[in-house]
């Protein structure tokens, strides 16, 4: 038997099937029309229910509890989902994937480092920021995408997936989480999440998207944008074909520039200057025996663009010597190229 759970109020809402039970009334769903239903998921938001029917081939949403027309859900794939209600907006979450809107054409966003399990899933403001979070369940772990955007996303990444039993998950209170328990009967724990230790251990948060880019060099600008450069990203067919990639992350937004990279920047040096440009030394020039360069360049952060710089006196490189034990690493000097605002200590080092 499917079953599902959601808090309205002050009181736990539990779904089976087409059967709600609201404390000690029980309902039932008129004109459930599905012989085989996979899933189901509920949400509460006011005095208005959604509920969700998932089957082997599809999944269907209805509003109660004027229990208006079932909406086939676009795009859908899997047999277990839920639903959830944001800022009147309707939350349809999937295995691996969740949508945000009515409407048809919402388009569906990708859950990170997905657990495959059972999914239920809820909408709060955990952190008192005033923008929702949205809780998925995948079996008995849970994750949090933190600070849903306007477009659904979660801006501020996802959380850690954590281990908490059950079936089913609504918030309460706070923090805490209704689910079911093997019998089907709701019970409360506490929810715990990665921002209650962030002051002693800090918070790792995985992204919707990625880099772009093998981030082989990465910097943070004093403007908030990431700088990842790679270079020819160890790979010969790239150094050979000259394809030297940077990427500027416009941090929070998952938009990035493509900068044009003059040199092959793999295995440089790289140190901030005093007026905010990101200095890099060295690079490669060939592969097998390593080879480096005596280019520099400067990452004028106004721009997002790279500026050449005077050469090193000596190119960068290195020599290494292995016995299964020990590495030897060679280094050349660097002396300061005209025209750059500052002094750094840059040491090209070895991949």
């Amino acid at each position: 038997m499917a079953s599902s759970v959601a808090v309205a109020g002050s009181d736990v809402v539990v779904l089976r099937d087409d059967r709600y039970r609201v404390g000690e009334s029980e309902r039932q769903i008129p004109g459930w029309r599905f012989r085989n239903t996979v899933d189901v998921g509920i949400a509460a938001d006011g005095g208005k229910l959604v509920v969700l029917a998932v089957t082997a081939r599809a999944a269907y949403y209805r509003t109660g509890p004027e229990w208006g027309p079932w909406v086939r859900i676009a795009g859908w794939r899997g047999k277990s989902g839920d639903v959830a209600v944001a800022a009147g907006e309707l939350i349809v979450v999937g295995e691996g994937r969740y949508r945000v809107g009515w409407g048809a054409d919402a388009p569906w966003l990708t859950i990170p480092d997905w657990q495959p399990g059972a999914v239920a899933a809820d909408v709060a403001d955990l952190d008192g920021d005033g923008r929702p979070e949205l809780l998925v369940r995948s079996g008995s772990r849970i994750t949090v995408g933190w600070g849903l955007d306007r477009d659904g996303r979660a801006a501020d990444g996802w959380g850690p997936w954590s281990e908490h039993p059950g079936v089913g998950a609504a918030i309460a209170g706070p923090r805490e989480l209704v689910s079911l328990d093997t019998a089907g009967r709701p019970r409360t724990a506490p929810l715990a999440v990665d921002i209650d230790k962030a002051s002693e251990k800090g918070v790792w948060r995985i992204l919707d998207f990625d880099s772009q880019i093998i981030a082989v060099h990465a910097a943070l600008l004093h403007t908030g944008d990431v700088l990842f450069f790679a270079g020819s990203g160890y790979s010969v067919p790239n150094a050979k074909a000259h394809r030297f990639r940077t990427r500027v992350w416009r941090y929070p937004s998952a938009t990035f520039t493509a900068p044009s990279t003059p040199i092959d920047l793999f295995c440089c040096g790289h140190a901030f200057l005093s007026g905010g440009r990101l200095l890099a030394a060295g690079g490669t020039r060939r592969y097998d025996p390593f080879r480096g360069i005596r280019d520099a360049l400067a990452f004028d952060f106004e721009t997002r663009r790279w500026q050449r710089a005077r050469k090193m006196a000596r190119e960068a490189g290195f020599t290494r010597s292995l016995n299964g034990v020990e590495l030897h690493v060679r280094y050349k000097e660097f002396v300061r190229p005209e025209g750059i605002d500052g002094m750094a200590a840059v040491s090209p080092l070895a991949p």
